[in-house]
């Protein structure tokens, strides 16, 4: 840039100069607007009709009882019978301690009872988690939980 006249220039410069001085602080020194949500913290509402009502059903030998349908289950609340608008049979992950005892009173049921706990493992699904604790004089934990 230049000027005919010298001095003009530098007047103009430190004028511009002087604005940048007198702008720059009131900026850094002016409070900041808060974002409401950031001080108060974040908050979530939802309001839903669908509610989540696990059930497992057993027979009087304490057994599950598999294979149920909708129309097999009634829900009542408050006396009141609600409509069941969503129903389905999933098979929730399980996890199992076996406590095996191994002592010399077993002597003659080993056998059956080793049986018997590779049959229900058998029976296990891939989510599903079993640890086995073998017991005689002293508990021991022989298979910690596994998938």
């Amino acid at each position: 840039m230049q000027f005919k006249n010298p001095d003009v220039g530098i007047t103009r410069w430190a004028c511009v100069l002087a604005a940048c001085i007198l702008v720059s602080p009131a900026q850094s020194i002016a409070p900041r607007p808060q974002d409401s949500d950031q001080s108060a913290g974040l908050k979530l509402h939802v309001e839903t009709t669908l509610v989540t009502i696990p059930v497992a059903v057993t027979d009087t030998n304490n057994r599950f009882v598999l294979g149920l349908e909708q129309k097999d289950f009634r829900l009542f609340e408050d006396g009141v019978e609600q409509k069941i608008a969503h129903f389905s049979g999933d098979d929730a992950p399980l996890s199992v301690g076996l406590i095996f005892d191994i002592s010399g009173s077993m002597d003659y049921k080993l056998r059956t009872s080793q049986a018997a706990i590779t049959q229900f493992l058998k029976t296990m699904n891939a989510d599903d988690e079993a640890f086995l604790i073998e017991f005689s004089d002293a508990a021991k934990v022989s298979v910690a939980f596994t998938r």
